[in-house]
């Protein structure tokens, strides 16, 4: 029986001595990033540095938890986090920013075990990981013993502080009277003489001992504030979370379950065969006749503008076209609620089921009349941010329609759905983080402009220079370009990149764009120098 005790002792002395090796490892590893996110965000911009921190931060997680995954794993995790941080490298904006930390949350949650794998991660960690971070490192110091040591000595480290800076003090009262007035009193003939005597003044300069106390103090307070959040909110990223995502998970079934059963006594339920067959035949119905009038309306050589005198082909083209998509989202909201995905709920008929397949199909065709009713205006007028958002809007609803119809063919959940969906969304999000929009809206107007074609609108230049950011100005330097050979637009725009790039003063601040830019900015100026010579030295040869 001893042996076995001791045996246990000896097992659970292995497993504290491993426990507090591991906070030892967090504790500096925490620090380190401290230090090195005051280096790299004090008093300076985003840009590569918060690609490095995050690449940083990996390094170091992989560091601690390397050992326990397999190659594959962190094969996986590694590209995860890169395709996330993407966004970030080309361009510091508000959602590169979101995407990184979302990517290396996800690789926190990946390598460090705390979800098997990225199938199960949900946009609820994201949220929840941040706001439950600063507790980790609370619960971690009152529960390891290396914790509670360390505050022991951090305590009696301050008592002796405290009792050391009570004897300077004390010393300083006591003895200060002897040295402190000679002292004053000498500072004090100093000043007075330089004051009244310039040739004193420059033979002993007045000393200077007024001190910038106030702003001495605000610049360790600021250093001391971000690496003290810097702790808290990277801790939680360097530990195991598992029961944490256990707990959270637990309360998000919860609520959703709370929501699910408040939507339910709103909800009508599903609905019996015969009403279903009549609804669809009515929606049936009525999409026809809009597909085959919006055949007609689109195709304008049949329209007679004396029968429609209030008829406006922009109007349609613009207005019609968010109408369209709203109206095929709601056709899918109504799939939803009609056909609900719960193992006990009745299938419909085939009957039905065909009604149904059909009502999508000319769903889908309204959607996809929405893309072009779009196109047709963005050709006619130009292309815009907004009109952009649109295009992307419609588009995830033609595949929101298509994974509908395959939700009720395969009988896949609603849940499915939903993920499908906003995983769909999230990719569009990226991708129109990676592009540069204003690049590619100049470019599409000046192709597009009756400058270059000879038909259509004019190009609008004040919305290309003024409602775009300066990432649009190289389009206007095309071989198609109307600024293309003129040194006063040259230098104008030279000027204008310079100063929106004037945060660009290092590396920190280094972005694939921002150094694009910065390179088409000297060439502008080598170009509009070698045109204002060319055309002296016409001048002095005639």
């Amino acid at each position: 029986m001893s042996a076995a005790f001791f045996s246990s002792r000896a097992k659970q002395g292995a497993k504290t001595v491993l426990q507090t090796g591991t906070f030892h490892r967090r504790l500096i590893a925490a620090l380190a990033l401290a230090v090195a996110s005051d280096w790299l965000f004090y008093d300076e911009p985003p840009g590569l540095s918060a690609a490095v921190f995050t690449l940083l931060m990996a390094v170091i997680i992989t560091w601690l938890w390397g050992n326990r995954r397999t190659p594959t794993e962190i094969f996986r995790a590694w590209i995860i986090l890169i395709l996330f941080l993407l966004p970030l490298s080309l361009q510091a904006t508000s959602v590169a920013l979101l995407f990184a930390a979302a990517g290396l949350i996800t690789f926190s949650l990946l390598m460090t075990g705390s979800v098997s794998s990225p199938a199960r991660i949900s946009l609820f960690h994201v949220p929840a990981h941040l706001w439950h971070s600063p507790f980790f490192l609370l619960r971690d110091l009152q529960s390891h013993g290396a914790g509670r040591k360390s505050m022991k000595a951090l305590r009696s480290l301050g008592m002796l502080i405290t009792a050391a800076a009570l004897s300077a003090i004390s010393a300083l009262i006591h003895y200060g009277g002897r040295i402190l007035l000679p002292l004053i009193l000498a500072w004090l003939f100093i000043k007075l003489f330089s004051f009244a005597n310039p040739l004193f003044a420059a033979i002993l300069p007045s000393l200077q001992l007024e001190l910038d106390l106030e702003r001495y103090f605000d610049t360790f307070f600021s250093h001391a504030l971000l690496m003290a959040l810097t702790v808290l909110v990277v801790w939680g990223l360097l530990r195991r979370n598992a029961t944490f995502r256990l707990k959270a998970m637990k309360r998000a079934k919860a609520g959703v379950g709370a929501g699910r059963s408040i939507m339910r006594s709103f909800l009508p339920g599903p609905l019996p065969d015969t009403l279903l067959t009549l609804t669809l035949l009515v929606f049936n119905a009525i999409f026809a006749v809009h597909v085959i009038t919006d055949l007609y309306l689109e195709l304008p050589a049949h329209l007679d503008p004396k029968e429609f005198p209030s008829f406006r082909y922009a109007e349609y083209a613009h207005d019609g076209a968010y109408a369209l998509a709203v109206a095929a989202a709601l056709a899918g909201v109504f799939v939803l609620i009609a056909f609900p995905s719960a193992p006990n709920a009745t299938k419909p008929s085939a009957w039905v089921l065909r009604l149904l397949y059909l009502w999508l199909a000319q769903t889908l065709a309204i959607a996809l009349s929405a893309l072009v009713r779009l196109n047709l205006y963005v050709s006619a007028y130009s292309l815009t941010h907004a009109r952009i958002y649109g295009f992307v809007f419609i588009a995830l609803v033609c595949l929101g329609i298509v994974l509908v119809a395959w939700r009720v063919h395969a009988g896949r959940s609603t849940r499915w759905l939903i993920r499908t969906c906003v995983l769909a969304a999230i990719a569009a999000v990226w991708s129109l983080s990676v592009i540069n929009l204003d690049n590619m809206i100049a470019r599409y107007n000046i192709a597009h402009s009756r400058e270059v074609t000879g038909k259509g609108l004019p190009l609008d230049v004040r919305y290309i220079t003024t409602n775009l950011s300066v990432y649009a100005l190289p389009a206007m330097f095309a071989e198609n370009g109307p600024w293309r050979n003129d040194p006063v637009r040259m230098a104008y725009a030279a000027s204008r990149i310079r100063e929106a790039l004037s945060y660009y003063k290092g590396w920190r601040q280094w972005s694939w764009r921002a150094w694009q830019l910065r390179a088409f900015e000297r060439a502008l100026r080598e170009a509009c120098r070698e045109i204002m010579q060319q055309r002296r030295s016409k001048r002095h040869g005639g």
